[in-house]
């Protein structure tokens, strides 16, 4: 967030679009270490769980998220 801030005032930006690469659903479910929770709940990204520490579509739920909130 601190290094987009100062791009986004200089440059008036009005939307900042966030892309990632997707992941097979079966490898989100693979590194569930859990076994019960990645894409297997509602929003299972931000249900706390142990399983957000292996994976990647939750890192990347939060990292939209944080940044969001701390430009907002």
């Amino acid at each position: 967030g601190e290094s987009i801030r100062p791009y986004i005032e200089e440059h008036d930006i009005d939307h900042l679009m966030f892309s990632y690469h997707g992941v097979p659903e079966r490898h989100i479910k693979k590194r569930d270490i859990t076994g019960d929770h990645c894409l297997k709940c509602e929003d299972c990204c931000n249900v706390n769980s142990p399983a957000h520490t292996f994976c990647y579509r939750h890192q990347d739920v939060k990292t939209t998220q944080n940044v969001a909130k701390y430009l907002d």
